[in-house]
């Protein structure tokens, strides 16, 4: 069964409690207002309140109890809130897309480590070909970037494993197209990364599976260095960890009483 589309009122209660909880304004553990309390705050129905308070279940930020909905820690919560955290500032904080940049280099490298064995000779072909192309283009062409996420799409595909593809590509649609939209381009060090382009391209031309995830390795490192640099650039915040909210302190009873 899909889930039916929230109304355009459900949806503005759900991103504004939210975003709410994200920064902190309603903490873990606890009580977000009833269900009355917000049809009034939102001017809207209490089926339309109940409808977001369920999705913010779905997502991991709140958890519906008899007595009412509490706020869940943010490490709880679904890759849904991924995005929204990001666009919680103008520029997104440094060490929230380090860390996502971290993850997504380890879901490509270990179903790269799968291509030496499972990748068909034809396959192997339509890497090295995609590999030739990014050689042929300037690292901060616009069509060199879709170029090597194409190439991180078919590692992946490759590997067969569609639980990592599914969290990968939630990552990537939160993540990488937000970049783009506020036109945040990285461009990786023109030199070292031909040269680890090279070096892939040798490995899998060898399947050569740890030096096919040497070359892998070294460009994620590239490319998080040229995220940081675009991001510094523009005055992006390093908060990292401190973007999660702490529970109250005890005694703290304004909103769980």
């Amino acid at each position: 069964m899909t889930e039916s589309p929230l109304g355009p009122r459900s949806t503005a209660v759900l991103d504004t409690l939210r975003d709410e909880i994200l920064i902190g304004q309603y903490r873990p553990g606890e009580r977000l207002p009833s269900e009355r309390e917000l049809a009034v705050r939102f001017e809207t129905s209490r089926g339309a309140v109940r409808e977001a308070l369920k999705k913010l279940e779905q997502i991991g930020l709140a958890a519906i109890h008899p007595g009412g909905v509490r706020v869940q820690p943010l490490h709880e919560a679904s890759l849904d809130v991924l995005g929204p955290l990001l666009d919680l500032q103008a520029v997104p904080d440094i060490e929230l897309v380090d860390q996502v940049a971290v993850v997504l280099g380890l879901l490509v490298s270990h179903a790269a480590a799968s291509v030496a064995e499972m990748a068909t000779d034809a396959e192997i072909a339509e890497a090295r070909a995609l590999v030739a192309r990014i050689l042929e283009r300037a690292p901060q062409d616009a069509e060199s970037l879709e170029l090597r996420m194409e190439l991180g799409r078919f590692f992946l595909k490759v590997s067969g494993n569609l639980a990592i593809r599914l969290i990968a590509n939630s990552m990537r649609l939160q993540f990488a197209a937000r970049l783009r939209a506020r036109g945040f381009r990285p461009v990786p060090e023109p030199e070292a990364f031909r040269r680890h382009m090279r070096a892939l391209d040798v490995a899998l031309a060898g399947r050569d599976g740890p030096g096919i995830q040497a070359a892998l390795g070294e460009l994620m490192v590239l490319n998080r260095s040229a995220i940081r640099a675009v991001l510094e650039a523009a005055g992006a915040s390093a908060r990292g960890l401190d973007l999660i909210p702490a529970p109250p302190s005890r005694g703290l009873s304004s909103r769980s009483s």
